[in-house]
Order: C-alpha cells, then sequence, then structure tokens
C-alpha cells in the first residue's frame, strides 16, 4: 500500500514536471511566433510590437513562477501526508500485536528503530519544507501575483504547518503504542 502510495506520488510529480515542459515549450513556440510577427512589421510599428512581446513574456514568466511555487509546496505536502500515512499504517500494525497479547522482542526493536528513522524523516522534512517555503516567498516578493494567488500560497504554506503538527501528533501516538506494546514483557 505505502508503494503504491509512492508510486502515486512520483506520478503526481512525474505529471506536474510534464505540465511544466508544456508550458515552457508554449512559452518558446510563443515566442517564436511573436518573433516572426515582428519580423513581418513594417519598422514604425516594431516598438508597440516589442512592448506588446515583453508584457507577454513578463506574464508568461509570472504564470510559470506561480505554478512552480504551486508545484514545490504541493511536493513538500505530498511528502508531509506520505510520511503521517506511514507512521500510522506502523502504528496500526503494532497496535494488533499488541492486543494478541505477545511480547517479541525482535518486533519491539524493530518498531523503536523505525520510530527513531521517522523522527529523522521528519526533520529532514522540516528543514526541506523551511527551504520551500523561503524559496517561495522569495518567489512571491519578486513576482508580480495576484492577491488571489498570494492568497492560495498562504493558504498552501499554513497546510504545511498544519501537516507537520500532523506528522509530529502521528509519531507521539507512535510512540505510545511501542511503549505500550513494551509493557507486556513484563
Amino acid at each position: 500500500l505505502r508503494n503504491l502510495r509512492k508510486d502515486q506520488n512520483i506520478s503526481n510529480i512525474m505529471v506536474m514536471k510534464k505540465i511544466l515542459l508544456v508550458i515552457v515549450i508554449a512559452m518558446v513556440g510563443t515566442l517564436n511566433a511573436l518573433a516572426q510577427d515582428v519580423d513581418s512589421l513594417q519598422i514604425d510599428s516594431t516598438e508597440t510590437s516589442l512592448d506588446s512581446l515583453v508584457v507577454k513574456l513578463n506574464t508568461l514568466q509570472r504564470n510559470y513562477d506561480y505554478l512552480y511555487c504551486d508545484l514545490e509546496l504541493n511536493k513538500a505536502q505530498l511528502e508531509l501526508k506520505d510520511l503521517s500515512n506511514s507512521i500510522s499504517i506502523a502504528s496500526n500494525s503494532l497496535l494488533i500485536s499488541y492486543y494478541q497479547g505477545k511480547y517479541d522482542r525482535d518486533l519491539y526493536d524493530s518498531y523503536s528503530r523505525l520510530y527513531e528513522s521517522y523522527l529523522k524523516n521528519l526533520d529532514s522534512s522540516c528543514d526541506k519544507v523551511e527551504v520551500v517555503k523561503l524559496a517561495v516567498v522569495s518567489k512571491a516578493l519578486t513576482s508580480n501575483f495576484t492577491e488571489q494567488e498570494i492568497g492560495v500560497i498562504t493558504k498552501t504554506i499554513g497546510l504545511l504547518d498544519s501537516s507537520i503538527a500532523n506528522v509530529e501528533s502521528s509519531l507521539k501516538h507512535f510512540k505510545v503504542v511501542i511503549d505500550g506494546y513494551r509493557s507486556l514483557r513484563w
């Protein structure tokens, strides 16, 4: 199930990359078409055409910047959701063993190591989220995003913070389950 989710996440990321590639290709195609239009115009309309091209290029750049920000924020969100789901699956799996009432030292050690691994993964994810936030805020400051786009970006950044809190909560629950399982040995 986790591999299926990872495959879906990878598939989603690949789709977003393809969309970005199509946008870049469209930008190049548009620039080529606009360049051909400029060549066919008379000299007196050249300045007007160049101004129009600059406006269109700026619009394409702004759209690209927004899509980049959206993609990076969504990738970080997906990573945190995947981590939270993995922790929940591990917790539930250990709970099943707990309810069976049989203590297995190797199983306990395995889940304890898994818990430590999840802690490290959360630290790494938090670092990545901070880098993404910084990059997005930087892009937002240098691009001409609309108020609505800035609102969406701000909301998504807030969702990242709550996703980190969800992962932390899942980890606390997992730790409680591990400690409860350990209590079976007595």
